[in-house]
């Protein structure tokens, strides 16, 4: 398991740098442009763009096929 972190802004990016300890160790968290939290798809603009395309793709394949 990675910890990644994403982050969301209205106006202008803020570049941020995340980091955890663990047993006194520091490490920067991995900046990603979308994650699946939970089955749940997130991206940094809060749209499900990637998700519907991804559905509409099963969709398109199942109806074909």
């Amino acid at each position: 398991m990675t910890c990644k972190s994403v982050s969301s802004c209205i106006e202008q990016p803020i570049d941020t740098k995340y980091h955890i300890m663990d047993s006194n160790q520091l490490y920067l968290l991995q900046k990603v442009k979308s994650t699946v939290d939970l089955g749940a798809p997130f991206d940094s603009n809060l749209t499900f763009s990637d998700h519907i395309s991804e559905q509409n793709t099963k969709a398109y394949f199942f109806t074909v096929y």
